[in-house]
């Protein structure tokens, strides 16, 4: 299909009538107008005809999978220049087309974009003169283009010759002062869509194009709907030929159903380089009726597609529920399809958007149940109810049913004592973090003919009547401390400044594993424990995996026998990562800790740097460095392990350990080392080891290690050394 419409009129007349046709009368004036009044953009007009001129040539003769040269613009070398390797222009091409309006020899391909014959003379828009250097088999000529007093322009051979160069054409424009930035931007524009990019080059090296690389987040038959953030390219663009031309929504298409999702979404509709016009400077898209038509064709598809798919996709779910979430995560990640979805359905029930629980009118709640983590590091239950009122996520069932750790069950006894249904669902799974009670009506017969009942069984995970209650103990108040039927737990908060440390009464299920200490009442302390325990139990308990709680003395028959009293917990945990490390004792374990301090110090780190050459060697500072690197590879796993460290502090039972008077450790000293370092090497006295030196300094310092161990010496006269000097 040619790609330029004409439309041919015929007419008929009985010859009595005198006719006079059209012309021109100052053809200088007219080329003066289609040079300078036809492109709103001349820097755009001139990157797309050129880059898009060079694409063409590489069609022609096979070579489209090879990318067209650009030469952007600097500073120091102020010109664009664009080189393809296509069949080149011979004498006759550059006369009877290049120089010719309305000369063209793309209108009969689809392929090739131009066709008005006017792009090739686009660089009269923007500079008054622009060469061509164009290779046609073995012969390389130079040609100046520019505006000749007629203002109809001129077109000189400068330079020909023989040549070895493959086919091809150079185009160069001179660019005008401080334009250098604005040709890469239209650049980047013309050629985003490109399947084949320009190689760019600046300055005579590669330039790396910072293309958009829009994102796909839905796509179908010939478009897309992209991310960009670039608020300038947001809207319909159909692309052809690799050039997108924006779609004026808004004054071509302002009647359509989808007007605002077109207008404010990144869509990219690819067209056919003959299915769309074009206005004759190429900038813009021409709205005929044959436009209009194939736009709004297309725009309606896309609606269809765009539906047809959703359905689909909710269509293969295997419950309601999943459904739902399916529908609601799709538009939550592409939210712009939310303006043009229709009614879909699964199962012949509507799926909703974003279904909140007033959608149940003003006697439905949802009551959270959730596992909260307080400041003294103990598991809680935290209760909320939402009811109509509120519309957050807390509210949205979409929301609630895509989170892992989170089931909702239907009320539909209408009870109102339900933490005992949720304590019961947290016992079942570990990793449930909430539990949310849907409760529609007051009453079970008002909640069964509810007309919203069927989305309340569809989307919930059970029913109330199905789940069997949680037995737990109750939270007793401290007036009814003398009843005898009743274990009272205590659980401490480190970070309260109350004198009873922050002390309340929790409830614990009797079968759960935890660890315990006596606790008495009336004096506030522990029993054959210290005082420090209170302030690690956040620790110890993440180093057991075990709750830690406090009994009263008073209640010490009343404790299960599953429960392990704390020093019987720590000792058997410490015992088992002490064997995992190859530990013996308490006392072992103290001594790595010891050498941790001394190879660690920030003057072992500096000494290693200056001495790193010495490495290698068999003297005394490589037999220092070695031994310390030696015990970063055997403990650094022990020196990391803060349950460990945790541990041994109550095994400890919180005494202080001076590390530092550690027999074992003295040979990691650094100022014991430091010290029979001076008697081997005497001149390092006057050398700062433990301070930044420079490159130079560390190069003295080491050639007179080396010179002494040479010379096998133990004692050194200052001769002018450089290091003293």
């Amino acid at each position: 299909m040619s790609k330029l419409i004409v439309q041919k009129v015929q007419t008929h007349t009985d010859g009595s009538i005198k006719d006079h046709q059209y012309g021109i009368g100052d053809v200088g004036l007219v080329l003066e107008i289609l040079r300078n009044k036809l492109y709103k953009d001349p820097i755009l007009a001139v990157v797309r005809e050129y880059v898009t001129n060079a694409r063409d040539a590489h069609v022609e003769v096979g070579k489209a999978d090879v990318p067209v040269v650009v030469h952007l613009p600097s500073y120091d070398s102020m010109y664009f220049k664009v080189q393809d390797f296509g069949p080149g222009l011979s004498p006759e091409r550059i006369e009877k087309i290049f120089c010719n309006y309305a000369s063209s020899t793309k209108r009969n391909s689809d392929d090739q974009v131009g066709y008005f014959g006017i792009g090739s003379k686009s660089a009269f828009a923007y500079s008054d003169s622009f060469t061509i250097t164009s290779v046609v088999d073995g012969k390389i000529r130079t040609y100046t283009s520019y505006i000749d007093e007629s203002r109809r322009g001129k077109i000189s051979c400068l330079y020909e010759s023989d040549t070895d160069l493959p086919n091809g054409t150079t185009i160069i424009i001179p660019v005008k002062k401080y334009d250098q930035d604005r040709f890469l931007d239209k650049l980047k524009f013309v050629t985003e869509f490109w399947s084949v990019r320009p190689n760019v080059f600046r300055d005579g090296e590669e330039l790396q194009v910072p293309y958009a690389n829009e994102r796909t987040v839905f796509s179908g038959t010939d478009w897309k709907l992209a991310r960009n953030q670039d608020y300038d390219t947001r809207g319909t663009y159909a692309i052809m030929g690799g050039i997108p031309y924006a779609i004026d929504i808004s004054n071509q298409f302002e009647s359509h159903p989808a007007r605002n999702f077109f207008s404010y979404s990144c869509i990219r509709i690819n067209f056919n380089n003959s299915d769309l016009s074009l206005a004759a400077s190429r900038d813009s898209l021409h709205y005929d009726v044959r436009t209009v038509k194939a736009i709004k064709d297309k725009l309606d598809s896309i609606i269809d597609e765009i539906n047809a798919r959703i359905s689909e996709q909710i269509s293969q779910e295997s419950s309601y529920r999943d459904a739902l979430i399916k529908y609601n995560e799709s538009l939550d990640a592409v939210p712009e399809l939310s303006k043009i979805i229709g009614n879909i359905t699964y199962d012949s029930n509507p799926v909703y958007r974003n279904p909140k629980i007033s959608m149940f009118g003003n006697n439905s709640r949802l009551t959270w149940y959730s596992k909260v983590v307080m400041s003294n590091g103990f598991e809680d239950i935290k209760t909320k109810t939402v009811n109509y009122k509120n519309p957050g996520a807390e509210a949205d069932f979409a929301n609630i049913l895509s989170r892992k750790d989170t089931v909702i069950i239907f009320n539909d006894s209408s009870l109102s004592d339900l933490k005992k249904y949720a304590l019961s669902l947290f016992n079942e799974s570990r990793i449930l973090n909430n539990v949310v009670i849907l409760t529609i009506a007051d009453n079970a017969e008002m909640a069964s003919s509810h007309k919203y009942c069927w989305f309340a069984e569809e989307i919930c995970f059970a029913k109330i009547s199905e789940i069997t209650p949680e037995k737990v103990t109750r939270q007793i108040n401290r007036k009814t401390l003398s009843d005898k039927q009743n274990l009272f737990v205590y659980k401490f908060d480190a970070s309260s400044s109350r004198a009873d440390r922050g002390r309340s009464l929790v409830e614990v299920s009797p079968s759960e594993t935890v660890a315990y200490f006596l606790f008495d009442l009336k004096t506030n302390q522990p029993v054959s424990l210290s005082e420090n325990v209170f302030s690690c139990i956040k620790d110890l308990e993440a180093a057991l995996g075990l709750k830690i709680f406090a009994v009263a003395t008073s209640k010490a028959d009343k404790i299960p026998s599953n429960w392990k009293h704390i020093d019987e917990a720590v000792n058997a945990k410490f015992d088992h990562i002490m064997n995992q490390y190859n530990l013996s004792s308490l006392q072992e374990y103290f001594d790595c800790m010891a050498i941790r301090e001394k190879v660690e110090h920030y003057n072992v780190g500096v000494f290693k740097e200056i001495f790193e050459a010495q490495m290698k060697n068999s003297n005394f500072i490589a037999s220092y460095l070695n031994k310390v690197q030696s015990a970063k590879d055997k403990f650094s796993s022990i020196w990391r392990d803060s349950a460990l460290r945790d541990l041994a502090r109550h095994v400890n039972k919180y005494q202080y350990v001076d590390r530092s008077s550690v027999a074992n450790t003295e040979g990691y000293d650094f100022n014991i080392f430091l010290n029979s370092l001076i008697k081997h090497y005497p001149m390092l006295k006057f050398f700062p080891v433990t301070l930044y030196a420079n490159e130079e300094d560390i190069r003295r310092v080491n050639d007179y290690v080396d010179m002494l161990d040479k010379s096998n010496t133990d004692t050194h006269a200052c001769v002018r050394m450089p290091l003293c000097a």
